[in-house]
């Protein structure tokens, strides 16, 4: 005998949101450098608690780097932050021309004397709305 009764859908689970504060796109470019390093970097969005950013460097997980940040005419921040996730970006998305591998890297801020982050922060700010203000003839 065939079991005629229709099993139903399980309910899909609650995804939980793991951020505690909210990531910000940049809508202009804040570049940064690694500074240990001496690598450039571009920052693609932040929050309060970190930042994502893209390079040529596969930062392993865990590690934990001094990043300087500087708006045009503005004196440099240096911030340290430790990696949280890594992947490779696929270049043909990203309108990279060249082949060179490239990574996206999430930073987690550690703590640090407050008036650099407070300076990072508003750097980051201001990439968020110089653009908009552009878009809109502000």
């Amino acid at each position: 005998m065939r079991n005629t009764k229709r099993r139903r859908a399980k309910p899909e689970p609650m995804v939980e949101e793991r951020r505690k504060n909210p990531r910000v796109e940049l809508l202009s470019d804040l570049y940064g450098c690694v500074v240990a390093l001496d690598l450039p970097v571009l920052v693609r969005d932040a929050s309060r608690g970190g930042f994502r950013i893209e390079s040529e460097c596969p930062f392993p997980v865990g590690s934990e780097h001094s990043f300087r940040f500087q708006s045009v005419g503005g004196r440099p921040t240096t911030i340290v932050a430790v990696c949280r996730h890594i992947q490779r970006v696929d270049p043909s998305k990203q309108g990279h021309s060249n082949h060179t591998p490239r990574y996206a890297a999430g930073f987690e801020f550690l703590p640090q004397p407050a008036e650099n982050l407070r300076r990072v922060l508003a750097l980051m700010a201001e990439a968020t709305v110089a653009e908009a203000h552009a878009t809109v003839g502000v």
